[in-house]
């Protein structure tokens, strides 16, 4: 769009208090200030504003989500097996290095062996589904309630949001609801450790011997309640659930009401591909980034990025194999990929981060990478919608 402009307008660094007619055009590398001169024809400053305003109403429908600490480490934790353990004599767990939260797998009903194969076939569509749940909660959360209510999800509106295409004349593939329905089952299954304080005793607090002793206390919590299924049953005895009412576990009560505001079409992307599973993941480390912040940009540093979207795995993996190249250049194609999709503007590596990419050896090439930082604009829709004032229930 700029190129459109031409010699018709003053580029500066900041907006003049005498500038009239003004346009201001985020870009990666900071706000950019455009003077249009008094004499630039009414038809070509009309073209200005509606190459703007165009720019700024592409991003699609979107999605408000919670987002506490303990939903982010839920979300982190189901969307691959990668960061899950397997402690002997324990159940699954992962531990969310952003925030030390432990999840874990656990069913008395079910053996170990079993919740393991569960864990390995975790995705970005179980992620999906905890999302869209977490939707569901907030959408019912209105003010003068402490927690959000039990709400009755839909399996076969849960597959439309998730962008599943149904048969010509309706309904949907035995295994779209299959995979639907596991999901929710995982998440029923799943349980959230969440470290409470450290405190120094003179005296051991059980034993009440006198030596010095140093305890962590923790808090464990279901991470989500099923409340009633709703099934249905073949003329052959098989049942399939369709409805179920859910409500978030009761850590709901101990977290401050956080919004997130996430693009719909982040959701509904498939996860068939490793750069969309990379796009998906990134996405939404960015989305509870966005939620947190007041400014038009991110500076985010590439590695730790990784670690929170939980690709770390599989880049060391390939860094292990001397094939570090690979995951920069799955990691620049996810995020032209988020580009294209709406949930960001625009992005590029910090220039002084960029030039040191440069000027590093081979050997030193993969860990300059790691320590670079990306800027990031953030979309038009969180001015407008996540910065709304949002009250906390009374």
């Amino acid at each position: 769009m700029l190129d459109r402009l031409g010699t018709r307008v003053e580029l500066g660094d900041a907006r003049a208090s005498g500038d009239s007619d003004v346009l201001e055009i985020e870009t990666a590398g900071g706000a950019r200030y455009y003077g249009i001169p008094a004499d630039l024809p009414s038809a070509a400053k009309a073209e200005i504003e509606t190459l703007v305003a165009r720019s700024l109403e592409t991003h699609g429908p979107v999605v408000r989500i919670l987002s506490p600490q303990v939903m982010r480490s839920v979300d982190r934790a189901v969307r691959s097996p990668d960061g899950w353990q397997l402690p002997e004599g324990e159940s699954p767990r992962f531990t969310d290095p952003d925030n030390l939260h432990t999840v874990e797998l656990a069913n008395a009903d079910i053996k170990r062996d079993a919740l393991w194969d569960t864990v390995k076939a975790l995705s970005p569509r179980v992620a999906d589904v905890w999302r869209l749940v977490t939707a569901q909660a907030l959408e019912s959360w209105t003010e003068g309630m402490s927690e959000p209510p039990s709400v009755w999800l839909d399996v076969r509106e849960l597959l439309e949001a998730m962008g599943y295409k149904q048969f010509r004349k309706g309904g949907w593939k035995l295994e779209y609801v299959q995979a639907a329905v596991r999901a929710l089952k995982t998440l029923e299954d799943m349980w959230i450790t969440v470290p409470t304080g450290t405190q120094v005793y003179p005296i051991h607090p059980v034993t009440k011997r006198r030596r010095k002793s140093v305890l962590t206390s923790q808090r464990r919590y279901r991470v989500m309640v099923t409340v009633a299924v709703d099934e249905i049953k073949d003329m052959f005895g098989e049942r399939y659930p369709l409805r179920w009412q859910l409500k978030p576990g009761p850590w709901i009560n101990e977290y401050p009401r956080e919004i997130s505001v996430l693009l719909k079409a982040l959701v509904s992307t498939p996860a068939q591909g490793a750069v969309q599973i990379w796009a998906k993941a990134l996405g939404m480390e960015l989305s509870f980034v966005y939620s947190s912040r007041a400014s038009g940009f991110v500076r985010l540093e590439v590695g730790k990025l990784l670690e929170r979207a939980g690709l770390m795995v599989q880049v060391s993996e390939w860094a292990a194999q001397r094939n570090s190249a690979r995951a920069r250049s799955y990691f620049e194609t996810a995020m032209d990929t988020l580009e294209k999709l709406g949930v960001c503007r625009a992005w590029e590596y910090d220039p002084e981060d960029f030039a040191a990419q440069e000027r590093a050896t081979r050997p030193e090439k993969f860990e300059t990478w790691l320590a670079s930082h990306v800027r990031v604009v953030e979309p038009a829709y969180i001015k407008r919608l996540a910065l709304e004032e949002t009250s906390l229930p009374n």
